[in-house]
C-alpha cells in the first residue's frame, strides 16, 4: 500500500516526506518525474494515496492524472495536487478529472498529516468491519504470507481476492486487483512483484491493527 509523492522540488518533497513516513502505515515513494510516477501507478502496488505537483519538467500532473483515469489505475485512490499557482482555470481542470484535494504552496504539514489520516479512515471505511474484522483478516494475512512467486501465483491470487470480498475486505481485494493487472502485462519484474507481495502482506496486518488502535 504505497503513498506516491510527484514533486522535482527537492525542499517541497523532504518536507513532505518527513511529515508523512511517521503517520503512512505502508510505504512512501518519492518520484521526480511523470515518467517514473507513470511506471509505479500501472505497476502491481496498490497506491492508496498520489499527490502530485502540477509542474514536474517533463510534464504536467493533471495530463497524467488524465491517463491514469483512463486507464482505470486510481480506483479507490486518493488523489491531491499540489501547485504554486490556483488559478481558476487549473483548479476547474482538476475537480474535471476528479481530484480529490487541492493544496496551494507553500506546502501545509498540517494539512498533509490531516489527508494521510482521512485516507487511512477511508481505507478501513471501504471494508465491512464488524467487531471481529481483525480476526476475519488473519486467515487472509497468512495466505498471503503464503504466497510464491511460481506458475500457481496468479491462480492462488484469485482466490485470495474472492474469499477477500465474499469478507468484505475491498480495499484488499483493489490490491490485489491491480497486482492480477501488472501479473498479465508481458513483462513483470520479479523484483517488483516481490516487493508487491511483502507490500501486500502490509495491507493485511493494518486492517487487522489499525481499527484495533483507532478504536482506543
Amino acid at each position: 500500500m504505497k503513498l506516491l509523492l510527484l514533486e522535482d522540488d527537492e525542499f517541497t518533497a523532504t518536507a513532505a516526506v518527513t511529515c508523512v513516513e511517521p503517520l503512512w502505515p505502508g510505504t512512501v515513494r518519492w518520484v521526480k518525474s511523470l515518467n517514473h510516477a507513470r511506471q509505479i501507478l500501472s505497476g502491481p502496488h496498490y497506491v492508496a494515496l498520489f499527490v502530485s505537483d502540477l509542474q514536474v519538467p517533463d510534464g504536467n500532473g493533471l495530463t497524467l492524472l488524465k491517463e491514469a483515469r483512463e486507464r482505470d489505475w486510481l480506483t479507490f485512490t486518493s488523489t491531491c495536487i499540489i501547485t504554486g499557482i490556483a488559478d481558476r482555470h487549473r483548479v476547474a481542470r482538476a475537480k474535471e478529472l476528479q481530484v480529490d484535494h487541492f493544496m496551494v504552496k507553500p506546502l501545509n504539514v498540517e494539512f498533509l498529516a490531516r489527508l494521510v489520516q482521512m485516507v487511512c479512515d477511508n481505507i478501513c471505511s471501504m471494508n465491512e468491519q464488524t467487531q471481529g474484522m481483525g480476526a476475519s483478516v488473519e486467515p487472509l494475512w497468512s495466505a498471503i504470507a503464503n504466497l510464491q512467486q511460481d506458475h500457481h501465483l496468479e491462480s492462488n491470487l484469485v482466490q485470495i481476492q474472492r474469499r477477500a470480498l465474499a469478507q468484505g475486505c475491498h480495499s484488499l481485494a483493489q490490491a490485489i486487483h491491480s497486482m492480477l493487472a501488472y501479473l498479465r502485462m508481458r513483462l513483470v519484474d520479479p523484483h517488483e512483484m516481490r516487493r508487491a507481495l511483502e507490500a501486500l502482506s502490509q495491507h493485511a496486518q493494518f486492517l487487522i491493527h489499525f481499527p484495533m488502535a483507532h478504536s482506543t
